[in-house]
């Protein structure tokens, strides 16, 4: 800021310098007031699915068919890159796997990826493949844990959705109403009564099935949408959309049988991919650009992360997980 006329004395000048201060950009330049956000981590290469360890680290990979490395980001550290605070990845990261593009963490401890063959199970600590693939091949994009079996549900290359359970064995069809459709994102309600579809095409909207795959309503998008996030005590979901944008959905009375209320929840990102929500109440998701707090813009990709009490979708731990993660 430039002053107009001479001031005397330094103390006002000083005090204009600690009042105004240095300008903070934001990932967003427009977020629904109630809620922080922040650029969490940078890649040089596209991320597209997130997953939590166990320890809270985020987990992403590059948003392949089959083989792509997991990303692990230091939740505990930071480092400062232009201006901004960032979370350096782990010693070794990237990790060689074989992840597709969908990620998701399950309470056993472990990593479950959708990829062009099946689903995988992997390590959290290491992207180390330790099942699988199995099932009939995916589209490598959705894939959720089902919070009242623990059973993995993702998305088949034709679009309908199949269920394995988490040890690789078995495998379902739970719905056909979607297929034909290009799904992206997908996300149980966090009481697991039902599923949540970022639908693509034909036409961009929110699908939504019960848990048993009968569907509920579709409703219609401006933007594209791929992730999805839930909001349990404001009782609204948000999806993570191609254009650089967020969108929100508010049900009256919590009912997803009802048409919802939809808002602009963030506007002025980059183009969005899948998001994932922690136990911190906060929802990370990847974007494939980088603004830091310094206003400065990269061709990185990032994660951003969200704050405001939304919900993490918890299964319950079955005794297969919880005998795994006891000898482990």
């Amino acid at each position: 800021m430039r002053l107009a006329h001479a001031v005397s004395g330094l103390a006002l000048l000083g005090s204009l310098v600690f009042v105004t201060g240095p300008v903070q950009a934001a990932p967003f330049t427009f977020l629904q007031p109630g809620f922080t956000q922040a650029v969490f981590a940078v890649s040089p290469s596209f991320l597209g699915g997130l997953a939590i360890a166990p320890d809270g680290d985020i987990c992403a990979d590059n948003c392949s068919f089959s083989g792509s490395p997991m990303w692990r980001f230091d939740f505990q550290s930071t480092v400062i890159v232009n201006a901004t605070q960032i979370h350096p990845q782990v010693a070794g990261s990237p990790f060689p796997s074989n992840l597709g593009c969908g990620l998701c963490n399950h309470p056993s401890g472990d990593l479950y990826s959708n990829t062009g063959n099946g689903v995988i199970r992997v390590s959290a600590a290491n992207g180390a493949v330790l099942g699988g693939p199995f099932g009939p091949g995916g589209d490598a994009l959705g894939i959720c844990v089902d919070p009242q079996t623990g059973d993995l549900v993702y998305v088949r290359s034709d679009g309908a959705i199949e269920v394995v359970d988490q040890s690789l064995t078995t495998a379902s069809v739970l719905s056909t109403v979607t297929q034909g459709d290009f799904i992206d994102g997908i996300s149980f309600d966090p009481t697991g009564n039902y599923l949540f579809l970022s639908n693509r095409s034909p036409v961009f909207q929110l699908t939504i099935l019960t848990r048993a795959g009968a569907l509920v309503q579709n409703v219609p998008l401006v933007s594209e949408p791929d992730g999805i996030a839930f909001n349990s005590p404001l009782n609204f979901v948000v999806t993570n959309n191609t254009d650089g944008t967020m969108t929100r959905f508010d049900f009256p009375g919590n009912n997803f049988n009802v048409p919802p209320i939809v808002s602009l929840f963030a506007s002025g990102g980059f183009r969005g991919d899948l998001a994932q929500v922690s136990t911190d109440g906060c929802v990370y998701l990847t974007q494939d650009e980088t603004r830091y707090d310094n206003n400065v813009v990269t061709s990185q990709n990032s994660v951003v992360v969200i704050c405001g009490n939304f919900t993490p979708v918890a299964a319950r731990k079955s005794t297969w997980g919880q005998l795994k993660a006891k000898y482990r």
